[in-house]
């Protein structure tokens, strides 16, 4: 995924609009997956997932300008 993408994507989900959560979920995922194999928190994934929420509403998207990588 580019950062032009995820830039988008994420500005989509800014404004309420959760249509497209599941690309970026899909873009993170085997990341995801792989700090809970490495925890022994039971429900790390769920963490993590609410950790990304978090994260893409609290992101300045205007401090990044996107350059097609």
């Amino acid at each position: 995924m580019s950062n032009r993408e995820l830039l988008k994507i994420i500005g989509e989900i800014k404004n309420c609009d959760m249509r497209r959560f599941s690309e970026l979920y899909e873009a993170f995922e085997m990341l995801i997956r792989h700090f809970e194999r490495k925890s022994d928190f039971d429900d790390a994934a769920e963490d993590l997932t609410l950790f990304l929420l978090e994260l893409i509403y609290s992101v300045d998207t205007d401090k990044f300008f996107p350059d097609g990588s």
